[in-house]
């Protein structure tokens, strides 16, 4: 039926009571005028056509209007009772229509004009639909749209307003519903988006607003902007604006990205001045700018690009965005040292937090055997090289300038005699790349080498040997990662292209291992690693295409040799003939080592392996025991002792057993105490410290020793020579001591 009521009585009241709940199969129609008032009682009142709530009086709805679209065939409007929007706050709405066609619609379909809605508003059924027109709808309460023919809630240049007073939330079964114009002005429990959703418009945040792991697009035909007085923090952002200046950034608009940012064909983002777009970086991961090829994405203003450093220690590290200073890090790190620009200046490079490597220069500055550690001589930092960095745990390093997408370039520099050929680089996106698609020049390394702070080593990665890596290095390499390059030739250049960006990328994350790896570890579980593996189409000679120099770790390093003595962290050999023999060299200070080999699984020749100890003599099948132990009497590099034997032949190696081996240091003793290191022990074990009548004047007595062991004495009181016995089941050694 049609129901219409006019009150138009002062100060009069028309009152539903309580469960009395109306369906109408019509047009509902209520005027109030003056002082007059109309209370739903808190019913819901089921209208089957239009909704139309006029007049100059008040209207108190606590109820539910539920517009179920009995009547079908034409739209159903809500307005007041002169076809304009009404002026009444309404509480809960409900769409509940059967199909597309009898949609809903929010009059006048021109213009601009303000719905109120205090409660919830539900697109109840599978097929309705909604018209907001030119409306700005604000609600209080929560959106839920069940309807998949609903896909776009608002149209041209209507306007959705969360403006409740306590937390709204936002669902939908619509995947990627289009909303036109959106403001957030919920600034109590804030809103939350629990699906992907779509802008057509623009964006107003004046509020608190969360996605979760939900994705958004902006997909406008024009200018786009994003504003209002508060941060907008988005997950995955995809920006598909096909025309005007694309995604805008208005001068007071504060844009934080946690995750891809995604540019479609055509689509440029802009930032306006005093505006700001932030890619965040933080325990969980940092944002990035995912692959832009064949989109001609242009980028107008400044990008702020922050760089989390999990762990205390040095770090190369750097930024992708040009024109930076030191200043720009006084904010985030203590910075000090002899150079301009810093927060503390300190006279003395050992001082400084903050260095370039220069081929040039001859300085070791106590990092391993790295020459070229250099204090810089301005406040400048470059976008073209890495850094090396002092920071505590847990900083974030955060830069701000212009940023352009596409290829970039660097030429590099064989020069110098302190480390010639090696280049400091610094990823040049604001996405972590893969070293396996960069652009070799001649004479290019094809394996990078970075510096882990937690283990105080170089780590390599790269592509020699099918993605073999040393030391458990990073792949792919992560923002603001800086990492050295090497070079044969003067001049190459490195391609780093946008088909090199990758997901992922933090700070010394793992990869797996393809070749053969050979370890060396102390006693107190320090260990280094070198690479190599059998390859038809290498040479003997070193090639940047297959192989990696060595850069020595400051304590502990090992390596393979080449012919001419050249030190690899990866190497790529032929295999011809029978046999073949690898060189190993190590670093390291005095006390009780192992040497083990991982992945012998994965040679490509060779059946049987061999390690040799030119020292002792021993000779171990690595493939029944995987693990040597030995002793170093004192800090010591050595290229002779130990070489590894492959061969397809079992016979052509005669395997000898492993004897003890003792070693003491230091050795004279000075002060306090000295160290035993032993190796290839086993069961119980008497170590005794004899004079030279002797007497036994200190013991110590192990049982179960361990394969490789190190015991600490005191220094005898009285100089002179002393006699150290070690005794196992299998016999004795003696070893001499001296006191001074």
């Amino acid at each position: 039926i049609f129901f219409k009521i006019a009150c138009n009585k002062s100060a009069g009241y028309l009152t539903f009571g309580p469960s009395n709940n109306l369906n109408i199969t019509q047009d509902f129609e209520m005027v109030v005028n003056g002082t007059a008032r109309f209370v739903d009682g808190g019913n819901t009142i089921d209208l089957g056509d239009d909704l139309r709530l006029g007049g100059t009086g008040i209207f108190t709805l606590t109820g539910t209007f539920n517009m179920n679209g009995s009547t079908v065939g034409d739209p159903h409007n809500i307005e007041d009772n002169t076809g304009a929007v009404t002026t009444a706050t309404l509480n809960n709405l409900t769409i509940s229509t059967p199909n597309s066609t009898d949609k809903v619609r929010f009059m006048p379909l021109a213009g601009t004009n303000v719905v109120n809605i205090k409660g919830n508003l539900t697109i109840a059924t599978p097929n309705a639909s909604v018209e907001a027109n030119a409306n700005e709808i604000r609600l209080k309460g929560n959106f839920v749209n069940n309807s998949s023919a609903l896909t776009s809630f608002t149209e041209g240049t209507s306007t959705l307003n969360f403006n409740g007073t306590s937390a709204q939330a936002v669902t939908t079964s619509v995947p990627n519903e289009i909303y036109a114009n959106v403001i957030i002005s919920n600034n109590a429990g804030g809103v939350t988006f629990s699906s992907p959703l779509t802008v057509s418009g623009n964006w107003t945040n004046n509020g608190v607003v969360s996605f979760g792991s939900n994705p958004v697009t902006f997909a406008g035909t024009g200018t786009q902007t994003v504003g209002g007085t508060r941060r907008t923090t988005f997950g995955d952002l995809t920006i598909n604006t096909t025309a005007g200046t694309g995604f805008t950034v208005s001068s007071t608009g504060l844009v934080s990205l946690t995750g891809a940012l995604t540019f479609g064909a055509a689509a440029d983002l802009t930032v306006t001045a005093g505006g700001e777009f932030r890619l965040v970086s933080n325990g969980s991961g940092t944002a990035r700018i995912t692959n832009t090829s064949g989109a001609g994405t242009v980028i107008t203003g400044n990008l702020t690009a922050e760089r989390h450093i999990p762990v205390l220690g040095w770090h190369l590290t750097g930024t992708a965005l040009p024109a930076q200073t030191i200043m720009d890090w006084n904010d985030d790190i203590a910075t000090q040292g002899p150079m301009p620009g810093v927060e503390t200046p300190n006279p003395g490079s050992n001082t400084s937090m903050i260095f370039e490597h220069d081929q040039t220069y001859t300085t070791n500055d106590f990092l391993g055997e790295m020459n070229g550690w250099k204090v810089p001589t301005t406040s400048s930092v470059s976008n073209l090289i890495g850094y090396r960095v002092s920071t505590p745990a847990g900083v974030v390093l955060d830069n701000t300038g212009a940023y352009s997408v596409g290829t970039k370039t660097f030429t590099l520099v064989n020069s110098g005699t302190s480390y010639p050929g090696y280049n400091l680089l610094v990823n040049p996106h604001l996405a972590p790349v893969d070293p396996t698609l960069f652009t070799y020049g001649s004479g290019v390394q094809k394996t990078v080498v970075i510096w882990s702070p937690t283990t105080e080593q170089y780590e390599y990665v790269g592509s020699p040997i099918s993605g073999a890596v040393a030391n458990g290095s990073i792949n792919p390499l992560t923002t603001s990662q800086g990492f050295f390059v090497f070079t044969t030739t003067n001049g190459s250049t490195l391609g780093i292209p946008e088909t090199a960006k990758t997901t992922g990328g933090t700070f010394f994350r793992t990869a797996s291992l393809a070749g053969v790896e050979v370890k060396i570890q102390n006693n107190g579980g320090k260990s280094d690693h070198t690479v190599f593996q059998f390859v038809d189409q290498s040479s003997a000679a070193y090639e940047p295409k297959f192989d990696a120099n060595k850069i020595l770790n400051p304590g502990m390093s090992i390596y393979t040799l080449t012919s001419q003595n050249q030190k690899l962290a990866v190497n790529a050999l032929p295999f011809t003939g029978e046999q073949m023999v690898i060189a190993l060299g190590f670093k390291t200070r005095a006390g009780a080592h192992t040497i083990s080999l991982n992945g012998i699984e994965n040679l490509m020749h060779a059946s049987q392996v061999f390690l040799k100890d030119n020292e002792t003599g021993v000779i171990v099948d690595m493939n029944q025991n995987a693990t040597y132990s030995f002793v170093v009497g004192q800090d010591e590099t050595n290229n002779n002792r130990f070489e590894l034997i492959f061969t397809n032949s079992v016979t052509s190696v005669n395997a000898q057993a492993t004897q003890a081996t003792v070693a003491i240091y230091p050795n004279p003793v000075v002060s306090g105490t000295f160290t035993i290191a032993t190796a290839n022990l086993s069961g119980s074990v008497s170590v005794e410290v004899m004079d030279v009548l002797g007497r036994v004047i200190d013991r110590q007595l192990v049982s179960n020793i361990s394969q490789s062991s190190e015991l600490t004495f005191n220094k005898p009181v009285s100089a002179g020579k002393y006699s150290v016995r070690v005794t196992d089941a299998k016999g004795s050694v003696v070893r001499s001591l001296i006191v001074q």
